[in-house]
């Protein structure tokens, strides 16, 4: 029997452990990548305001958001196996895990000096956290913190993946916008099809435990030679804990279809979706019952052993005085191998936080970054 190592107790260690002693019942894979950029950014990520400054730093999600994550499968027969996954998100130019620090954490103070919506950080496994079941021909079921259908819809459709800094869809669906829910739920189960000739779909619900009430999703795609398609839905009523919930506690409606058609030249994609705020109990933003319409363009160009991408989307309510967000962003990754690319980007950003009874200050700014990024 091999004698248990106890110190250095680290979770390097204990994931290299776990990759080596499982290789007799079971395959476990690290993996993740590292984003890195040094740029100038004009306000948060969640919208220029008139009272935004410009400012040069580093940053850990510029073509895509820092990670790492390991992965196991177990063959237990007759087509069947067992899974596992777990994802941090990690900034790498601080070595802090999660994406944000807590918003407002602790009892609310009064409005300016606090959010609205008071939730904690990012968990350590915010990205993902689940167990399953699958079978090769009925599929898979699984359960625990799962990234969410229509996140799902929104960054494999569009020519900046999933970056949350400078893809427009992206930008306008999830980060600072009226959606409930964030991009994975917590307390779910989650039934993934078989492709069936070319189509696949994904059903997922998310228990209340508590929060307002429960959220249910999901997404039906195609893939066929150069042409894909999805359409995703999503009821979220569940008030945000963490930041990984999202943090607005509207009860929202949200709908997302996206297509892409590869013409080897060029790839182009393009998105239309809509954001219904129903409001709640413990709703205050100006947004809510308002209906907000968004939409994308944006292609992909092979030049050389890099792309170029560009794209441009808005999201508009259908009130006077609703919240609108316009976005812009081109940019060229030039692909050193199959794992490491650098980039430059650029995305120019209008953006009118939501009035009551007058029209709030549009505001405007362009941010631009260069980095390197690498998966392993």
């Amino acid at each position: 029997m091999k004698k248990l190592i106890s110190k250095p107790n680290t979770l390097a260690l204990l994931l290299l452990g776990l990759a080596s002693s499982a290789h007799a019942q079971s395959s476990v894979t690290l993996f993740g990548l590292l984003d890195a950029n040094i740029g100038r950014y004009k306000g948060a990520a969640a919208g220029v305001t008139p009272a935004d400054t410009t400012i040069t730093r580093q940053d850990a999600s510029g073509l895509s958001t820092s990670y790492f994550g390991v992965r196991g499968t177990e063959d237990l027969g007759g087509g069947l196996s067992a899974n596992f996954e777990l994802q941090s998100f990690i900034r790498n130019d601080t070595g802090q895990p999660g994406r944000s620090d807590a918003i407002c954490a602790g009892p609310p103070a009064p409005a300016p000096a606090c959010s609205a919506v008071n939730v904690g950080a990012d968990p350590f496994w915010s990205k993902a956290a689940f167990v399953g079941l699958g079978s090769n021909t009925l599929g898979r079921v699984r359960l625990g913190q799962i990234t969410t259908a229509i996140f799902i819809s929104s960054t494999s459709s569009n020519a900046f993946g999933d970056s949350t800094s400078f893809s427009p869809i992206n930008l306008l669906m999830f980060i600072g916008s009226p959606l409930a829910g964030g991009t994975g739920w917590s307390n779910s189960i989650a039934y993934d099809s078989p492709s069936l000739g070319g189509f696949n779909f994904n059903l997922q619900k998310s228990l209340s435990e508590g929060s307002g009430g429960g959220n249910v999703g999901g997404r039906v795609a195609y893939a066929g030679g150069p042409f894909t398609a999805s359409l995703a839905y999503s009821d979220v009523k569940k008030d945000p804990i963490t930041f990984s919930d999202g943090t607005t506690s509207n009860n929202t409606k949200n709908t997302l279809a996206g297509v892409s058609y590869d013409f080897q030249t060029v790839k182009l994609f393009g998105h239309l979706g809509q954001i219904k705020s129903d409001g709640s109990a413990t709703a205050t933003t100006a947004d809510d019952n308002i209906t907000h319409k968004v939409w994308d363009i944006s292609a992909l160009v092979p030049v050389g052993a890099g792309r170029v991408m560009v794209g441009y989307g808005s999201r508009k309510g259908d009130e006077r005085f609703a919240s609108k967000r316009s976005l812009a962003s081109v940019g060229y990754a030039y692909s050193l191998s199959k794992r490491t690319d650098l980039y430059v980007l650029l995305r120019n950003d209008r953006n009118r936080a939501a009035g009551t009874v007058a029209p709030a200050v549009e505001a405007r700014g362009t941010s631009y970054a260069l980095g390197v990024r690498h998966f392993f």
